[in-house]
């Protein structure tokens, strides 16, 4: 019976395995093999998983940190033209002041 040989950190690539299947055929596998790439298949699609969850939580931060660049921008730029309004007031009660005395 032909075995499949599995990794000590039992990470085995897609393709090295296909090619070990293969090479065994289905029916030269035991029970042991079978558990042996069923638990692969979990792990892999796990880590697919979490990489997906990751990919998602990267986007939605990289929306966030936008957004919050955005008010940043919204609010500094109200502020100069509230600057601006306040340096013109100062410039009118000036030349008020300079007219009035």
């Amino acid at each position: 019976m032909a075995r499949i040989v599995i990794a000590a950190d039992s990470r085995l690539s897609a393709l090295n395995l296909a090619a070990q299947v293969w090479q065994a055929g289905w029916m030269a596998l035991s029970d042991e093999d079978l558990h042996a790439i069923k638990l692969l298949i979990v792990e892999a699609t796990s880590r697919l998983a979490t990489s997906t969850e990751l990919a998602e939580f990267k986007e939605e931060m990289g929306e966030f940190r936008n957004e919050t660049a955005a008010n940043f921008d919204e609010l500094f730029k109200r502020d100069q033209d509230r600057q601006q309004e306040y340096l013109m007031m100062k410039e009118r009660i000036e030349r008020l002041e300079k007219k009035c005395a």
